[in-house]
């Protein structure tokens, strides 16, 4: 009967090394009936049920292992592997504690505690259970890569870096490991550390499209477009789809200098996501270079139509209302740019003189004097002055004058500017013999 007995279990083991869980538990439970009180193969029965997929059938047979012999490590630990299976992470601490208060040198049961304590994000415990684990088994690369995980959901990424670089250095392949020291290392601001991280994740997961832009944009915030290009290439091939993607690599062709490709690129991100307010921002900035600002007008538009109080795009498409000759229509998007608080003084710079040339002088002057808190004193106190000009207060407007010229880095771009803006104050009733004596009491 023993010579039988152990027959059974040696097919059985051999069943369970194949995978082949259903003939392990038949050949288990034959064994069981002549050795019915036997704890270990309790055991191991229940293993072979987890593995086939009855945790039921098989937390009965570690339950009975138990009521056979309480002090069984493997059958507590067991359990606890299956009920961290089924997501009953308290009943899985439970059994592991009861395994260690027994084992406390066993280290898989302090490295699953660790990572049940992860899963219900009890953080100090974790530690302190892979703390363990690492003290019994230095360099497994498993119990830092969990430390590494418990130190991020603490908060300590300087801690949880540690744990991930140890962890790639006892096993180079781990590519789970180099993408979270990657993404702290982007995290940290330390790019060219976190493209080294990337491409061994670009190595061991190949054809992945969301890497590869991750990688393509790196690349874009070092200032290399022509290393970001192939990478967000086999991006867009691996995952069309993908408006981030067409972003960037409208990004790309636009720092290498080729606008139409990056145009054609932010046209496809904003048809992927026309919620993409970046993607129509860039896009207008493309067309602005192509000096279409028509187009240029109408895509600002479209950010400012998602964001209303998108300073930046309001006073862009201002400006390239300008150029277009049209300053009635640039007036409203400064005066909204302003109003949505741009700390750009050209802004208000703008939108002054655009004041000024509408006759309103007296409003300008407050807008200037704001924006002149902002920077651009050159032509900020030209306008000032110009204001004063209008206002018939001409010591004031030579003072202005003359502070202006200060900030200019040459005098010629100064005298160019004075001449060329008399065209709009002689509407305003300042007559030219009033300017030019101005002009020549600052020469």
């Amino acid at each position: 009967m023993k010579a039988r007995f152990e027959s059974l279990c040696q097919q059985a083991l051999e069943a369970f090394r194949q995978e082949n869980y259903p003939q392990a538990i038949a050949l288990y439970q034959e064994a069981r009936h002549i050795q019915p009180d036997n704890p270990d193969l309790c055991n191991n029965l229940g293993n072979a049920w987890d593995l086939a997929g009855d945790p039921g059938q098989a937390v009965a047979c570690y339950h009975q292992a138990l009521a056979l012999d309480p002090a069984n490590t493997r059958a507590l630990y067991n359990l606890g592997l299956t009920w961290y299976r089924q997501g009953e992470m308290h009943k899985a601490i439970t059994s592991y504690r009861k395994a260690l208060d027994l084992d406390p040198a066993y280290y898989a049961a302090w490295y699953n505690l660790g990572m049940a304590c992860c899963a219900t994000e009890d953080w100090d415990m974790a530690l302190e259970s892979l703390g363990q684990a690492l003290a019994l088994r230095p360099d497994e690369p498993q119990v830092h890569y969990m430390t590494g995980r418990a130190w991020q959901g603490k908060g300590d990424t300087h801690a949880a870096q540690t744990h991930f670089a140890r962890t790639v250095a006892l096993s180079p392949d781990d590519w789970e490991a180099w993408l979270h020291l990657a993404n702290i290392r982007k995290a940290d601001g330390a790019v060219r550390e976190a493209i080294q991280a990337f491409e061994q994740v670009y190595r061991l997961k190949p054809g992945v499209a969301i890497l590869c832009d991750e990688l393509g944009a790196l690349w874009l915030d070092c200032g290399d477009p022509a290393r970001a290009l192939p990478y967000l290439e086999e991006a867009r091939t691996l995952d069309p789809d993908r408006h981030e993607t067409w972003y960037h690599l409208g990004n790309a062709h636009a720092a290498l200098g080729d606008m139409t490709l990056a145009v054609q690129a932010f046209e496809t991100c904003v048809a992927l996501d026309p919620t993409y307010a970046s993607g129509w921002f860039n896009l207008a900035v493309a067309w602005e270079r192509l000096r279409d600002h028509h187009k240029a007008v109408l895509y600002f538009g479209k950010v400012t139509a998602l964001n209303p109080h998108d300073a930046v795009a309001l006073y862009n498409q201002g400006s390239n209302y300008e150029r277009m000759g049209d300053w009635q229509a640039a007036m409203p998007c400064y005066q909204r740019a302003v109003a949505a608080g741009s700390s750009d003084p050209y802004a208000y710079n703008n939108l002054g003189f655009c004041l000024i040339r509408a006759g309103r002088a007296g409003e300008a002057l407050p807008v200037l004097e704001q924006g002149l808190g902002l920077g651009l004193p050159s032509y900020i106190n030209m306008n000032i002055g110009h204001c004063y000009m209008i206002l018939r207060q001409e010591s004031q407007a030579l003072t202005c004058y003359r502070e202006s010229l200060r900030h200019f880095d040459q005098a010629s771009d100064f005298w160019a500017s004075m001449e060329d803006d008399f065209q709009y104050l002689s509407p305003a009733g300042v007559s030219q013999a009033s300017y030019e004596l101005i002009l020549a009491r600052l020469r």
